[in-house]
């Protein structure tokens, strides 16, 4: 047997308990978390987009779906084409939704054995770093939680390790080819096509690691752009025109002029696109300069195909570019500076120890052999993920626990990469000093019955790996079971959907307008929605939602769904503020019946007449 063998009996071990934890989890969602079907917010309102790509693809308007995926403002468009795809083959059924989830969060399991499995020499480390990983990842709750669900953590966690991946493989090589590159711009794509701000706080870390790890060259380089920027801004006109730009966005932003909000967005991606230009024109001076760096040249690659693709998927679409701002200025969550950092230790509270350790190790390491440091995977792997924490720490109001989940599964390899490395090191010196004291005394007999020995052992310590995790891992699930759902069950939250459901059919007709006037907060507000939009999708009934009507014509009905039951006799929400209200004929209506606080619904139906 080489050193570099890996026998594929054993290799094949290792994944046997990520599969059975993942079967588990699996029986343990079907039996305790019944009712995921209900989406929430988000989910609802990409699996709403969904239903429309699948409805043009089923009339042959293959250009809806691509107008879809093009028109992506706040979410990209690659999850909603999968879901189209699956409600063409299975039906308007929303657990294809969570079921994708399921999908990549067993892809994540696979994606993190195989990257163990090419970073690891000896099998036997290879089965215990991919225990180790099954074992903490079924403890970390959030995940578990969100593996079961339409959010879109799991599905970033798969991008964001693959990106990290490809950035480090890219590292190790001298020749940062096409070959080589193709890899890590792919994988920074599907991050940016998975979430905006995912691809956005990844590229920042990005740079920033990429500028610390080169600090004397950093310099230089920035210093050269600068004054080639300047100097080339000033010699067409156009420094001028960037100057009163910044002044303007300035004083709007202190209050001292008033720019309307949308046109202050516009001058900024304005200055962003310039920006981005003059970028590109300088790497493409710099890719003819003979006396240009190794530094430089990679830098400059790391432009072409990492971040220009990115940068210009947000500045083409004006809306996608200004969805960024809200997101970005939105004070959501708790406005704790501490928040991500209590997140980490009330979700992974043993692998917190470890992360705290491990930067430390880096701080002595990095004090003692910074080239050494410098190739250490766990350091990689750490250095980036804790820089997108940060930078979502400050530069963002928007603080959430759940925008840095996706970090997670990077955070939990960091941690198996320092074993691998503190079991490399033990060894060496093992075998620096025992070692040779037992070559010296024992025979090759007995060295070739000690080999033997050594890897029974090896197998019998996977084995009771093995049976642990069937054991104990059953009671965790059971224990678990009542906080591993992610809709809670505080009451009856699919009372209302299920009602919405079972009454539908009495009130939806072709060419029907549906108002959502449920309150924003409503729990039920986007599942009662996509309930009516995904039965009007399998009964091929023309349906709008909440759109403003030009001419109403084209429409027979309105159905409202409310907290509160209102006949009405016009509308106006329906029209442009320049246009005449809608008069409408009351036909019916029917109140949800439950006088239970918090599920107050009504549902009522109109038809449309002519113009008031």
């Amino acid at each position: 047997m080489t050193k570099m063998s890996k026998p594929r009996l054993a290799s094949y071990l290792c994944l046997l308990p990520g599969f059975y934890l993942f079967a588990r989890y699996i029986l343990s969602q079907l039996q305790n978390c019944t009712e995921n079907w209900l989406l929430g917010w988000d989910p609802s309102a990409r699996f709403s987009i969904s239903l429309q790509m699948a409805a043009g693809i089923r009339e042959g308007n293959l250009w809806k779906p691509l107008w879809l995926f093009l028109d992506s403002p706040t979410w990209p468009g690659l999850r909603s084409f999968l879901e189209a795809l699956g409600i063409l083959f299975l039906g308007a059924d929303s657990k294809i939704n969570t079921h994708l989830t399921l999908f990549t969060f067993f892809a994540l399991i696979l994606v993190s054995h195989y990257i163990l499995y090419k970073s690891i020499r000896s099998w036997f480390m290879i089965a215990i770093l991919c225990f180790g990983f099954d074992w903490m990842l079924f403890q970390t709750e959030p995940i578990l939680i969100y593996a079961n669900t339409g959010m879109l953590e799991i599905q970033g966690a798969v991008f964001f390790l693959l990106c990290v991946e490809a950035f480090y493989q890219l590292q190790k090589t001298s020749n940062w080819n096409s070959q080589n590159l193709w890899f890590f711009s792919l994988a920074s794509l599907l991050l940016l096509f998975t979430k905006y701000p995912y691809a956005l706080q990844f590229l920042i870390a990005l740079l920033f690691f990429f500028f610390l790890q080169n600090f004397t060259e950093t310099k230089s380089f920035l210093k050269k752009y600068l004054q080639w920027f300047f100097w080339e801004a000033s010699r067409r006109m156009l420094l001028p025109f960037l100057i009163v730009l910044f002044i303007i966005l300035i004083l709007g932003g202190i209050g001292w002029i008033a720019i309307p909000n949308k046109n202050t967005i516009h001058l900024i991606q304005l200055f962003s696109i310039i920006l981005v230009i003059d970028t590109n024109h300088f790497f493409l001076l710099e890719s003819k300069d003979s006396s240009r760096t190794v530094f430089t040249e990679k830098l400059r690659k790391l432009w072409l195909w990492i971040f220009l693709p990115s940068l210009a998927w947000i500045l083409i679409h004006p809306d996608r570019f200004a969805s960024l701002f809200p997101t970005v200025k939105l004070e959501q969550g708790e406005n704790d500076l501490f928040l991500f950092l209590s997140s980490l230790y009330g979700d992974l509270p043993l692998h917190f120890s470890l992360i705290l350790i491990a930067i430390l190790y880096s701080i002595l390491l990095g004090s003692k052999n910074r080239k050494r440091l410098r190739r250490s995977k766990f350091f990689f792997y750490m250095s980036l993920a804790v820089l997108v924490i940060v930078g979502q720490r400050l530069l963002t109001s928007n603080q959430q626990a759940r925008h840095i989940y996706h970090v997670y599964p990077v955070l939990l390899l960091s941690i198996l990469f320092l074993f691998q490395e503190l079991a490399l090191y033990i060894n060496v010196y093992l075998r620096k000093g025992l070692w040779k004291v037992y070559n010296s005394r024992c025979k090759n007999t007995t060295n070739l019955v000690f080999q033997w020995l050594t890897l029974i052992l090896q197998f019998f310590i996977l084995i009771l790996l093995v049976g642990v995790s069937y054991f104990y891992l059953p009671h965790f699930f059971q224990e678990k079971n009542q906080n591993i759902c992610y809709v809670e069950k505080k009451y009856d939250v699919s009372a209302i959907p299920r009602w919405i459901q079972e009454i539908q059919p009495r009130y939806l007709l072709d060419g029907t307008v549906l108002l959502n006037d449920l309150p924003k907060n409503h729990i039920n507000r986007a599942d009662s929605q996509l309930i009516i939009e995904s039965y009007a999708y399998e009964n091929k009934i023309k349906l709008t939602v909440n759109s403003k009507l030009s001419d109403i014509n084209n429409w027979n009905q309105l159905i409202r769904i409310s907290s509160s039951c209102s006949e009405m006799e016009t509308i106006s929400q329906l029209r442009r503020l320049s246009e005449a209200d809608i008069k409408l004929q009351f036909v019916q209506k029917e109140e949800f019946p439950s006088k239970q606080e918090g599920l107050a619904a009504c549902i009522e139906q109109y038809n449309l007449l002519e113009e008031y």
